[in-house]
């Protein structure tokens, strides 16, 4: 997982969207396989608030990245 993260990261550094320069199905699909990870508000899915380790440490080491993608969210929901 915590690869996987770094990969979107990686590829969204100087970007807004995941893939071209507008919202395709490619950012509808990180930020559903992300959402569990960031807790988007409006969900509809009843998340803990805090996750087990070793999950809780990689969401709370990655938070900048997930940030991105909550800011995604919200803006295209």
């Amino acid at each position: 997982m915590n690869q996987s993260i770094v990969k979107v990261h990686s590829h969204m550094k100087d970007k807004e969207y995941f893939a071209d320069d507008s919202f395709t199905r490619a950012n509808i699909a990180v930020a559903a396989l992300l959402a569990p990870l960031f807790r988007p508000e409006k969900y509809d899915l009843d998340l803990p608030e805090v996750y087990l380790d070793p999950l809780q440490s990689s969401i709370e080491k990655y938070a900048d990245i997930l940030n991105l993608v909550t800011l995604m969210y919200k803006q295209h929901r």
